[in-house]
């Protein structure tokens, strides 16, 4: 050790913890991808144990009701794929759908659980 540069030991422990940051922050962001994984999972459980009648209702309205004019029958299908898609009419206030907010909130819970991890 006393024949060592000071400055290569240095250097290569700087490289070494660079390389831990580096890591450290793959983590994270695993960690983030499993608990939203994790949330999915959770809200797809809650769908498929909803009750039955809720699930036979929502399948009789797979076909517009009868003698819809041709506007409306068009309108009762993009009522219908929304619903079933997941989109939303964006709100006068936020001005953003469903997708968006949920990138936010994604977005916030990362930056609050690396502030936490500090």
């Amino acid at each position: 050790m006393a024949d060592e540069d000071p400055m290569a030991y240095l250097n290569a422990m700087k490289a070494k913890m660079a390389h831990m940051e580096e890591l450290q922050t793959v983590g994270d962001e695993a960690l983030a991808a499993a608990a939203n994984a994790k949330e999915s999972m959770e809200r797809i459980d809650a769908m498929l144990s909803e009750p039955a009648e809720t699930k036979q209702s929502s399948s009789s309205s797979n076909k517009p009701p009868p003698g819809l004019k041709p506007d409306e029958e068009v309108e009762w299908w993009n009522r219908r794929i929304a619903a079933l898609s997941g989109d939303v009419v964006p709100d006068a206030k936020h001005g953003n759908n469903s997708q968006s907010d949920y990138d936010g909130d994604k977005h916030q819970s990362q930056k609050a659980y690396k502030s936490y991890k500090k």
